[in-house]
């Protein structure tokens, strides 16, 4: 099933083409790691598909059914409680189901009690990719989920992610995380859009 279709996306900032003659296809069941130098564009063109960013002539098409749950790179650090905080996003589970949720990303007894405010970056970005799954989103969208995580945590969202039935879109660095999520690779440049072998 498509899910997204992009027609000759261009974005320019000020004087400078971020990227121009865009063409993809997303389809069900994709996983899809995007690549790229610094500055090439790939946040913006994540912003473009979420619709945090808007183009003059819009050439995004997206599925009815499509629901995105984005993960950014700099999540809100909120005076919320995990545990409150998984309970208030899923009210159709109950306590023992939130409770087992949470242990299986490594929120144990001593921490889902902990203010988010007070979480690491690796903790609140597993914290962050359970909401988003619990929310039933058929498609992911990521940005540069390894950063800061020590490498217990990246095999814990590899793991998830390698379980999800829905697709995932995803901005990385990290090679290995690519690999081990056996992703198409795109890279990203002022030209378009190239396949990329990793």
């Amino acid at each position: 099933m498509l899910l997204i279709k992009a027609n000759k996306l261009f974005k320019q900032i000020g004087d400078k083409t971020l990227f121009e003659n865009i063409n993809f296809l997303i389809h069900s069941g994709d996983k899809i790691g995007l690549v790229g130098k610094n500055g090439s564009g790939k946040p913006t063109l994540l912003k473009l598909i979420i619709g945090d960013l808007r183009l003059k002539n819009n050439n995004i098409q997206i599925g009815k059914r499509v629901i995105i749950g984005y993960l950014k790179q700099n999540l809100e650090k909120q005076n919320l409680r995990v545990w409150k905080h998984i309970r208030e996003s899923n009210l159709h589970l109950g306590e023992q189901k939130i409770r087992d949720y949470l242990a299986k990303f490594l929120f144990k007894k001593n921490t889902i009690n902990k203010k988010i405010k007070g979480l690491s970056g690796g903790e609140l970005t597993r914290l962050e990719l359970l909401n988003l799954m619990l929310k039933k989103s058929n498609f992911l969208i990521l940005d540069e989920p390894t950063n800061n995580l020590d490498i217990e945590t990246i095999e814990i969202l590899e793991s998830a992610l390698n379980t999800y039935q829905g697709t995932i879109l995803f901005v990385s660095h990290d090679i290995q995380f690519i690999k081990n999520l056996t992703a198409e690779v795109y890279e990203l440049n002022k030209s378009g859009l190239h396949t990329k072998a990793v």
